[in-house]
């Protein structure tokens, strides 16, 4: 498709796959039940199983909120943590694109193109053995927060060092603390 349109074949790349994304969004509106009950294509005996089942995973409380889809929307916008969770999902998300670029990043620090790729390795082992540590850690004592936000604070002292640090094992240690945060 390279000069279609007059595009690049690589922005036909993304045009189309953002527009499968969006149809499938679409499609999903319309596909997707609300409530058991509401389910055009279950018998009346499943959408009382399904529904039996769903509350009973939340201790026996019906869901019986007839305010519907807009009101629900409304209040999503109206709560300010929407924007922070929001805000912290992008800086998330940034976060973890040096992992489509780690092996261009461990490059830099001189080695050829094999010892680079057995470079790569090491900070995700260190990622898994730390995602595992802190998950049964977490899961132990019954906290979440603090589980969270250490690793993504490791992740941006990493960043910051990452950009400051001139020496070869610095920035590879930096390397260490970006994977370790944003993967735990």
């Amino acid at each position: 498709m390279e000069g279609v349109g007059g595009y690049a074949a690589w922005r036909w790349l993304f045009i189309i796959e953002g527009l499968v994304t969006v149809a499938v969004g679409i499609l999903a509106l319309f596909l997707f039940p609300d409530y058991p009950r509401t389910t055009r294509w279950l018998t009346k005996e499943e959408g009382l199983f399904a529904e039996w089942r769903l509350s009973n995973e939340v201790a026996g409380i019906i869901d019986e909120d007839s305010s519907g889809i807009w009101w629900g929307v409304s209040q999503a916008l109206r709560d300010p943590l929407t924007y922070l969770f929001t805000f912290m999902q992008m800086m998330l998300t940034t976060g973890q694109s040096f992992t489509y670029f780690l092996p261009s990043i461990i490059k830099t620090l001189g080695y050829n193109n094999t010892i680079t790729l057995l470079l790569t390795a090491p900070p995700y082992a260190v990622a898994f053995f730390g995602s595992v540590a802190l998950a049964y850690s977490s899961s132990k004592r019954k906290e979440f927060c603090m589980h969270i936000c250490f690793p993504l604070t490791i992740s941006v002292i990493g960043n910051i060092l990452a950009m400051t640090v001139n020496g070869t094992g610095g920035r590879y240690f930096a390397i260490f603390l970006m994977a370790f945060g944003v993967y735990v």
